[in-house]
């Protein structure tokens, strides 16, 4: 049974419609449905369907577009009847055996009527992976495609030796390239494919990128995982000359950077902002029905656009203030930590300016070290009979040896001596001056003027005073710690004298123990 046949106007329109009408929105899994149905309806259908096809070509996967590589590259070539067409075999390509004969046909008629191409790929990954960035086969078909069927339109550069002039690109009336990537990232495209001359041809005038997202995926995330990403594309600048008409919509800040620096002579760029297409993702609010409300075809879904006049440089307000907003929230922790930090250097300065007595002043310094420990040659009962019979502590202690740190401490302790006695004469001047301007009787101007910067005002001298206070404990902490390592010498000394755990010192502390302790002769050789 033959098919319904339809005046040839209407078909002409319907296939029209569906094929280069925008506003319908066709995705692409249903356009490849479109084109392998529409070469089994009829022959009148078949015909208008691959003159409009052949006029606006839709590349709807990497495998076509290598197909139609092959096609090209067979017609482009003198014809010879012992070379068969032949064409690459890909597990992927989603078209039956109808796709070799569609690139054939389109390749035979792309020279005279080809006018704009689209490249319209869909990404198979989970939206949970979509964001990680690996190389795997997807992700190389998608750059490497592009380049091989643009490398194709692009005729080659004159030689530099020979004066033969410049070739003529393959499709002369094709001004328009558009690439229309759902749930892709910018690695999938710019990896294989940096838009070079060579692979560009010189005849296009517009350029189209638009990046899809799934519903699935949070706005929020889109914004942080892709939107926000300035990294570098390997686009070159001024790469693209002949440009002067491009629209960038769903890129990210590095895309829209690259892409502007790689077209010099558009105009204008029209691109959709973030917030714009953020609230364009996320599903709005269903409303309560009322009479007044348009019905849902009314209100159908614009994607939001506005064009700007160069130089934006070139990215758009949201984009700046998140990435301020992203600077402020670095410093603020920076901050908290660096007075966090303070904090803790503050206490350890009082602990060490409250301490008495050196053990006190070293355990604060954390340099305290107990000797009281057996090492498997001197028992502890041993230890402690000697300490009673000295009249001292059994508990012995001394500094943590390290490096010698009296020269650094005394430069540091003459520096804060010089920031303090500066702060101090600053601080001084401005107090007495403002005794003297009460007495005189000029302290209602002066307090009219000193509201107007009292917040300023204020704050300063908080912060001098909050220096001032650092640097007296600190000076007290420095001048501890010299103490301590001085008195620590002293120490060491007198135990090396009197040869602590040592054999040759034995002798001297048993002439001292068979001494009266009760007179306190020998009470004057222990150190404790």
């Amino acid at each position: 049974m033959d098919s319904p046949r339809l005046p040839i106007e209407l078909v002409q329109e319907i296939v029209v419609l569906f094929w280069s009408d925008d506003s319908l929105q066709v995705s692409p899994q249903d356009r490849a449905t479109f084109i392998v149905s529409s070469l089994f309806v009829n022959r009148c259908w078949s015909a208008i369907f691959l003159s409009i096809a052949s006029r606006d070509v839709y590349i709807p996967t990497p495998a076509f577009a290598f197909h139609l590589c092959d096609a090209l590259q067979f017609h482009s070539q003198p014809k010879s009847k012992s070379k068969p067409l032949q064409f690459r075999t890909s597990a992927s390509c989603s078209f039956f055996s109808s796709t070799f004969s569609l690139c054939s046909l389109l390749a035979s008629l792309m020279p005279q009527r080809c006018r704009s191409l689209t490249f319209q790929y869909v990404g198979t990954k989970h939206p949970s992976q979509l964001f990680v960035q690996k190389q795997d086969y997807e992700h190389s078909l998608i750059g490497s495609s592009i380049f091989s069927l643009l490398r194709w339109l692009t005729p080659p550069p004159p030689s530099k030796s020979l004066s033969v002039s410049p070739l003529s690109p393959l499709t002369p009336h094709l001004h328009s390239i558009s690439l229309d990537l759902h749930s892709c990232t910018t690695p999938s495209l710019f990896t294989y494919y940096k838009f070079h001359s060579s692979c560009f041809p010189p005849q296009v005038s517009s350029l189209s990128i638009h990046f899809h997202y799934p519903s699935s995926i949070s706005p929020s995330t889109v914004e942080q995982e892709f939107l926000l990403d300035l990294s570098s594309t390997g686009v070159r600048k001024g790469c693209l000359e002949g440009i002067k008409e491009l629209r960038l919509f769903g890129c990210s800040v590095g895309v829209v950077r690259d892409m502007v620096n790689a077209c010099p002579a558009i105009p204008k760029l029209e691109t959709c902002s973030v917030i714009d297409y953020l609230a364009f993702l996320s599903p709005s609010p269903s409303p309560s029905p009322s009479p007044s409300s348009s019905p849902p075809s009314e209100r159908s879904q614009v994607k939001p656009k506005y064009t700007s006049d160069l130089p934006l440089h070139l990215i758009p307000a949201r984009l700046i203030l998140a990435r301020q907003h992203a600077i402020a929230k670095i410093q603020q922790t920076q901050l908290e930590i660096k007075l966090e930090a303070k904090e803790i250097q503050r206490e350890k300065w009082r602990r060490v300016g409250d301490a008495v007595g050196w053990e006190e002043v070293v355990g604060a310094l954390g340099l305290l070290v107990s000797s009281n420990r057996n090492n498997g040659k001197w028992t502890k009962g041993w230890r402690e009979r000697m300490g009673r019979m000295m009249g001292g502590k059994s508990k012995k202690v001394s500094l943590r040896p390290g490096p010698d740190l009296t020269d650094d401490l005394r430069a540091r302790l003459e520096e804060v001596d010089e920031k303090l006695a500066g702060l101090l004469s600053r601080m001084e001047p401005s107090e007495s001056d403002l005794d003297v301007a009460e007495r005189a009787g000029t302290a209602v101007s002066l307090t009219r003027d000193h509201h107007s910067g009292d917040r300023r005002s204020g704050r300063e001298e908080e912060k001098q005073r909050q220096k001032l206070t650092d640097l007296r404990l600190e000076k007290v902490f420095l001048e501890k710690w010299l103490w301590a390592i001085e008195e620590g010498e002293k120490r060491r000394a007198e135990q090396k004298l009197l040869g602590i755990g040592m054999g040759r010192g034995l002798g001297l502390r048993r002439i001292i123990t068979r001494m009266n302790v009760s007179t306190g002769f020998g009470l004057g050789l222990w150190t404790r």
